[in-house]
């Protein structure tokens, strides 16, 4: 029967991503705020975040289903699955590679990032992206009592490879000169 329930919400959630899709599929493409669907599907159903097994789930009646969408060159993008509207922040970041969807290695879905130009950084050569990989939530500290955690970290993404391959806390302001992440004059990450 468990797994009857989980067909069945799986379907429901499809079905709400697709109906977001439609009305919101004019703004998916280039919007400036966020399509608010991944917070009302998974609070609706209860459940974290929609789980993607098979590629054909991102895409619903020939519309994406994302929350945000950024074009890294003409055959990759990085979309998101899920958006926080209490945080305002994205997860459960994916790789699209010539209409293939990826998960990121080494990224864990848990975490959230911004979507602005200072959150997200992408290399000069187009093969990496810098980007920050927040853990969030509350702590029980009571049954009357909880507080908001924090934990501010960035990572970089080989696009490429679909992998994490530079983890930091104090180097996420920065820039990309060359390839190359530089942080307080210092060469964090060298992507030659």
């Amino acid at each position: 029967m468990v797994k009857g329930n989980n067909f069945i919400i799986r379907i429901l959630l499809l079905i709400l991503c697709s109906l977001a899709n439609i009305t919101c599929s004019q703004k998916a493409v280039n919007h400036s705020t966020p399509i608010e669907y991944g917070y009302v599907a998974t609070n609706v159903l209860d459940i974290s975040s929609p789980e993607i097994i098979l590629q054909s789930d991102t895409y619903l009646l020939g519309k994406p289903c994302y929350a945000y969408k950024l074009k890294i060159n003409e055959q990759e993008e990085l979309i998101f699955l899920t958006y926080n509207k209490e945080f305002d922040l994205y997860s459960d970041p994916r790789l699209i590679k010539n209409e293939i969807t990826s998960k990121i290695e080494g990224y864990d879905d848990d975490q959230y990032t911004g979507i602005d130009s200072i959150d997200i950084k992408i290399s000069d050569n187009k093969h990496y992206v810098k980007m920050d990989a927040i853990i969030k939530g509350y702590v029980e500290i009571s049954d009357n009592e909880r507080r908001l955690h924090e934990n501010y970290q960035c990572v970089i993404i080989d696009i490429k490879k679909s992998e994490v391959v530079w983890s930091g806390v104090q180097m996420c302001d920065g820039e990309w000169k060359d390839n190359q992440w530089i942080s307080n004059g210092q060469v964090e990450f060298d992507g030659e």
